[in-house]
């Protein structure tokens, strides 16, 4: 079993999920916590071109995506957005870079 540490602002985004998105969030945010790094697609797919940067990843009719990162034995939420586009927007993704370069500089 493993850490999950949400970021603020991801926690405040699972907050304002509606209750059957929520509930299949969580549900990806424990199979993170009880499998870690083996987790993969369709729930976790790495981020091309970024170190140590992966997308926990619901479906159905809003599809959600987290950004986390593994950093000193723990999984780290970073960002989360609704996917509405085929395409992640670079913005959601450097969201994440960023707070992820903040959490690895302390």
């Amino acid at each position: 079993m493993w850490l999950v540490v949400v970021h603020p602002e991801a926690s405040k985004f699972l907050d304002n999920l509606e209750t059957v998105t929520r509930s299949k969030t969580r549900t990806c945010l424990a199979l993170l916590r009880d499998y870690g790094s083996l987790l993969r697609q369709p729930h976790s797919k790495k981020i091309v071109g970024h170190k140590n940067l992966f997308e926990l990843r619901t479906s159905g009719k809003s599809p959600i995506r987290l950004f986390y990162t593994h950093f000193q034995n723990k999984f780290y939420i970073l960002h989360g957005f609704v996917k509405k586009t085929n395409k992640t927007p670079i913005r959601e993704i450097d969201y994440a870079v960023k707070r992820q370069m903040l959490l690895t500089s302390t």
